[in-house]
């Protein structure tokens, strides 16, 4: 059985998800010891918990990033003080941005979710990092070369920092489209993502170089930087490393590294062919949860949507007289929803069961007409009428006493037990994993265009000061030795940081998590490694324009 419970408030306000909190536990202490299973399910079911899951999970995610972040920071650098000078400037701008946030979301100005600040979280650390580690491996190579520090990091930041300012850029006019969408779940990851990106800006062009200027060489430590005067003349050691040689050999194959890495990436799209969403939220839970398991029983025993039905408001016009006719009107339009595929059950005035009319309305307003006038005022007015001595004869069976005929079939449209296929609207999944939610798509879109560029921006940056000096045959493949090794640091550690995600509960931010994850990985791999150097060679340059080299 069901039961119907009304909550006011709302969704987000602790009395509200105390109210289905008391109620599990009465539910809880009333069936003890007993064959009831009970459960609250609905909108309110699941809102509450998905808050008590984002409640629970946000310390861990916080702790998970940091871990993951120190340790591949240690094992790519090999030096304890540089991997803890990321974390150092990423946790001041997410305590900073934390605090702006607070402000404007108790001003009213915008709203913020759970979900955008655990978002928030790990764009934040994998961003964040990839500033400091451009910054920091562009100091390293300039301390090479100068002797003192305060100069080396004058040209490193005349390098870098266009770079950074750039990718960072580029980063919130994208996640600023988010503002333009109309469903609160898009649009409160908008002014979270934003702030957070913009406050790392701001400590990358001040905190980090700061920092390193003070720590000097010793920032590197055990494997300080030596000054090498001899450094500055070009040497083709540096192509002989991986990247190196991968940037030669682009160079040397330009039509062959375009054509097999969209060729690649495309028979990876493919499988985006036929993959409908599912606006399912009840699949969002990764670990059956009370209102998923009350769902369950709800979609195998009754009809779909008893949980949270479609309501239908009709504003009726006219005189009371009017309404008899109005009331025809609506029966109509009930039974033409009755036969709407996907329609279980349509309940109104003349059908409260949700059943046919026991009377026909178009029959009923016939029969009110021949009745006296006392009775149809006494109708109208809801009065106890004064009925006749002897009613009207007419040979017919009374109204209240006609039956519908009994055919023993459901409703039209009633929905089968579940068969435990996958919903409709998606193919199933290869990896067992439910089909993609409606939301994952949009933001990994996002994610991927603006943080992407950042390589892009970072790799071009360097592009350009190689070509000026060595030309463009030559500086390619020197720009993608020098960039490559920290193109992928910043790649592995920003995918990291993404797939901590897939250790949450929700299988929204799981399916984020995965996809931005691989999706950085294809862009650091072979986007980076192949598609833009090839397509930087073929266009020569055209590259440039409309400016100029």
């Amino acid at each position: 059985m069901t039961l119907i419970a009304n909550l006011t408030g709302s969704s987000s306000d602790t009395k509200f998800q105390n109210s289905v909190k008391q109620m599990r536990d009465h539910l809880k202490t009333d069936t003890a010891n007993t064959s009831v299973q009970a459960y609250v399910t609905g909108p309110a079911g699941v809102i509450t918990d998905t808050v008590l899951i984002f409640g629970s999970v946000d310390v861990k995610l916080l702790l998970a990033t940091v871990a993951l972040v120190l340790v591949l920071l240690i094992v790519l650098y090999r030096s304890l003080i540089l991997a803890l000078l990321p974390l150092i400037g990423v946790g001041w701008a997410l305590q900073i941005t934390n605090a702006l946030l607070g402000f404007l979301g108790k001003s009213g100005a915008v709203g913020i979710s759970q979900q955008a600040t655990s978002i928030m979280t790990v764009l934040l650390f994998g961003a964040g990092t990839d500033y400091c580690i451009f910054i920091a491996s562009r100091f390293r190579e300039e301390l090479a070369l100068t002797e003192d520090k305060h100069t080396a990091m004058r040209t490193t930041m005349r390098a870098v920092g266009e770079a950074i300012t750039s990718s960072a850029g580029t980063v919130i006019l994208g996640l600023l489209t988010l503002l333009f969408t109309y469903i609160g779940l898009y649009y409160s990851l908008g002014p979270a993502l934003v702030t957070a990106i913009f406050v790392m800006l701001l400590a990358g062009l001040t905190l980090v170089p700061a920092l390193l200027v003070w720590l000097g060489r010793a920032a590197y430590w055990p494997f300080v930087p030596k000054y090498n005067p001899a450094l500055q003349i070009d040497s083709e050691e540096e192509l002989k490393g991986f990247w190196g040689r991968l940037g030669t050999w682009t160079a040397r194959h330009r039509v062959v590294a375009i054509v097999g890495s969209t060729v690649f990436l495309i028979i990876l799209a493919l499988g985006n062919i036929g993959s409908l969403p599912t606006f399912n939220f009840l699949t969002a839970f990764r670990d059956p949860t009370d209102s998923s398991k009350g769902y369950a029983i709800l979609q195998k025993h009754f009809p779909a949507g008893t949980l949270a039905p479609t309501t239908v408001l009709v504003k009726l016009s006219g005189t009371d007289a009017d309404a008899y006719k109005q009331l025809v009107k609506i029966d109509a339009f009930n039974a033409a929803a009755q036969k709407a595929a996907g329609v279980a059950q349509v309940q109104g005035p003349t059908r409260p069961t949700g059943k046919d009319p026991l009377v026909d309305p178009a029959k009923l307003q016939n029969t009110i007409t021949t009745l006296p006038a006392p009775v149809r005022d006494s109708i109208r007015s809801g009065k106890q009428p004064s009925m006749p001595t002897q009613p009207p004869t007419t040979g017919k069976p009374p109204i209240g006493g006609q039956q519908p005929p009994t055919t023993g079939k459901p409703p039209t449209g009633q929905q089968p037990p579940t068969t435990g296929k996958p919903p409709i609207g998606g193919k199933p999944p290869v990896t067992g994993q439910q089909p993609p939610a409606f939301t994952p798509e949009q933001h990994t879109f996002i994610f991927l265009v603006a943080l992407g560029a950042d390589y892009t921006i970072f790799l071009m940056s360097r592009v350009r000061e190689e070509v000026k000096r060595l030309g463009i045959e030559k500086g390619v493949p020197h720009a993608v030795a020098r960039t490559g090794g920290v193109i992928t640091s910043a790649g592995l550690i920003l995918a990291g940081t993404f797939a901590v995600l897939t250790t949450l509960p929700l299988n929204i931010l799981y399916q984020l998590g995965a996809c931005v994850a691989v999706g950085i990985l294809l862009d650091t791999f072979i986007v980076r490694g192949l598609l833009v150097p090839g397509l930087v060679l073929m266009l020569g340059k055209w590259n440039w324009w409309p400016g100029r080299l």
